[in-house]
């Protein structure tokens, strides 16, 4: 099992979380969010998709786990370095992964 890391979309290789991928923030950053309250919200909007069991959701966070169990993982978004949803994805496939132990 690899570490998850959080890179920057066109700079960094990896799987991308950005919008508009299945597990894209559909909270901007800017008005009327702040940084703090679109990670919060997206918060709320993961595990109510993961409740309903969404299938694009769970499908793009399938692929992202299955990866992580070979090796590595970076997951990519336009916010990196700065704080940023992906941290909500990241904490999710380090569950699953532990989980398995």
């Amino acid at each position: 099992m690899g570490e998850i890391r959080i890179g920057r979309l066109r700079r960094d290789r990896g799987l991308s979380v950005a919008r508009p991928t299945a597990l894209g923030n559909p909270f901007v950053v800017g008005d009327p969010y702040g940084r703090d309250e679109a990670i919060a919200r997206y918060r709320r909007w993961f595990a109510e998709r993961l409740a309903e069991r969404e299938p694009r959701v769970l499908a793009r966070l399938e692929r992202i786990v299955d990866a992580a169990r070979m090796g590595d993982v970076t997951l990519l978004c336009h916010c990196a370095p700065a704080r940023c949803h992906a941290e909500i994805v990241a904490e999710y496939v380090r569950a699953r992964l532990a989980s398995e132990r």
